[in-house]
């Protein structure tokens, strides 16, 4: 009796790890149509701007673009600090409290020598306002507040391909690119001074190989990793450290490989849990969209009034709700703003506009 109650402690433990591990295929939620961005390589899901994704080219381009989940261009954003191989990007927390920042990783090894290097630099600013309204105008911004800092291995030189940023402690991890398995190095830079020097400690040796990118979930509780044919997450318990996490065996999560992505390395979670985003270098990439086979979005009804549409969806008090246009879609009538609401009322509520427009809504971004 004792073994079995034990083994039930253990498979709701690890229940309680895993609130949900399963994905849909892919499908694509648009295209990007950026001329300089052909080697796309980091993803991550804006926390300050709701359905906003910013990504960035391989190698020392000094350029990051913000676009809409659907690939509408809404920004581009430039550091003036000079950079060798950016390989990653992350958002998470930093030295201030309710302030997410844009966490950008010059981890490659392309340029040094061999293909390896004994230290990696991350730059770190504060995530810049970006707003859904400027599809079809974007905007390009210097980005403000920036800081450098150098990251030096404890044990050689390495390649690496992935940066995380974990929203719970703020630590931040590299993750060597090698044949076999990855090397994941820790280092928090809440307290680093702008340009300094900071060892990086060894964590532990993940068994994935070849990293090209990978994430966290804003709520801390999915690793994922990904090379080009191949991803893998782990789930993490309450309290537990990322070391834990990955010691673990991980689940196979799909991606979509050659041929449709030409070389995929990019991967990063959505904030609202609703699954996760990958794009591929090339040109004018789609953005593949893998739900949550657990999520819940809000349930849209879409039918003609007239020459008008009318658009209802189940919303949830407290919450406020941004109607989002595909990026196809924005010459019309329809704006990429659109109505915004915020539920006030006790359970949920049912959200009913006529709005007069000619073009197919898309989705219901949570703000």
């Amino acid at each position: 009796m004792a073994m079995v109650l034990l083994l039930i402690a253990a498979v709701r433990s690890e229940a309680a790890c895993s609130p949900c591990s399963s994905y849909q295929p892919g499908i694509s939620w648009g295209f990007t149509a950026i001329n300089a961005l052909s080697e796309a390589s980091g993803l991550a899901a804006s926390a300050r701007n709701p359905g906003v994704l910013w990504t960035h080219n391989d190698g020392s381009r000094k350029r990051v673009y913000a676009v809409s989940t659907n690939g509408a261009t809404l920004s581009s954003l430039n550091f003036t600090v000079d950079l060798g191989d950016v390989e990653d990007m992350a958002v998470g927390p930093g030295p201030v409290a309710g302030t997410s920042y844009l966490y950008y990783g010059d981890i490659g090894g392309n340029a040094s020598p061999g293909d390896i290097r004994s230290s990696v630099v991350v730059l770190r600013v504060p995530e810049p306002l970006v707003d859904l309204a400027w599809a079809g105008s974007p905007r390009e911004i210097t980005f403000a507040g920036v800081q450098s800092f150098t990251l030096s291995y404890p044990d050689g030189s390495f390649d690496a391909e992935t940066l995380l940023v974990d929203p719970i402690t703020a630590d931040v991890f590299v993750v060597t690119k090698q044949d076999a398995s990855a090397r994941l190095y820790r280092a928090n830079l809440n307290t680093a001074a702008n340009n300094a020097t900071v060892p990086m400690t060894f964590v532990r040796t993940v068994a994935f190989a070849k990293a090209a990118g990978g994430d966290i979930s804003a709520d801390g509780k999915l690793i994922a990793l990904r090379r080009e044919e191949a991803a893998s997450l782990w789930a993490r318990c309450d309290n537990e450290p990322i070391s834990t996490a990955l010691g673990r065996s991980p689940k196979s999560i799909p991606v979509m490989g050659k041929p449709t992505e030409s070389n995929g390395e990019a991967i990063a979670f959505l904030r609202d849990g609703s699954g996760y985003v990958t794009i591929s270098e090339g040109d004018d990439q789609p953005i593949y969209f893998f739900r949550s086979t657990c999520a819940q979005p809000p349930l849209v009804q879409i039918e003609s009034v007239g020459s008008m549409m009318r658009i209802s969806f189940e919303a949830i008090a407290g919450l406020s709700y941004g109607l989002e246009a595909r990026a196809d879609l924005l010459s019309g009538s329809w704006t990429a703003t659109g109505d915004s609401i915020v539920a006030s009322a006790d359970g949920p509520l049912h959200f009913d506009t006529v709005r007069t427009v000619t073009r197919r809504f898309f989705r219901v971004v949570v703000q």
